[in-house]
């Protein structure tokens, strides 16, 4: 377990890829149960509980759907399962690193400053993409530009989708 959480914190700092998970529907589904555990937390403090845990199913959905929609496009549906628990991995690391700043955030809500805690959650949003694009291009054999717009539309359209449903406007 050690040597997995090391290797989806490796990719988190973009030293390596998601064929550094062994292909495992058990990882795959540990992993996207802890993204979602981080997902529901991460927006509790924002939403009534039963709000957040639809939010968390929709956020895992939408991961599931681009993931293997991608891999889909480009003939590599073979590589869903370490592809998919790379991103769910990754993504619960970084919600996990998001977590206190999402806490932050919401007791300086309305106040002088919560621009601090804004601009370190663009920041994190920066490193997703720059995490999501390294997966994708290691996932998708495509170079790191190509993966840049994919990742771009992913994290877009989960902010638009997830902002939608829960008029949560992204920041």
């Amino acid at each position: 377990m050690d040597k997995l959480i090391k290797a989806f914190w490796e990719m988190c700092l973009l030293r390596r890829g998601p064929q550094d998970v062994p292909p495992s529907q058990v990882i795959t589904g540990a992993a996207l149960l802890v993204y979602a555990l981080f997902s529901f937390f991460g927006v509790v403090v924002r939403l009534p509980a039963n709000s957040a845990f639809l939010f968390a199913l929709i956020d895992v959905g939408l991961l599931v759907a681009f993931t293997l929609g991608a891999l889909w496009i480009r003939f590599l549906s073979v590589r869903w399962q370490q592809t998919l628990a790379a991103m769910a991995g990754t993504g619960a690391i970084l919600e996990a690193v998001a977590l206190p700043v999402f806490y932050w955030q919401s007791q300086v809500a309305d106040s002088q400053l919560e621009a601090l805690p804004v601009f370190v959650l663009w920041l994190l949003m920066i490193w997703n993409l720059a995490v999501v694009a390294n997966i994708m291009r290691h996932s998708l054999n495509v170079p790191m530009l190509i993966s840049g717009v994919f990742s771009l539309l992913y994290i877009y359209l989960s902010l638009r989708v997830l902002g939608t449903i829960f008029f949560m406007e992204p920041r």
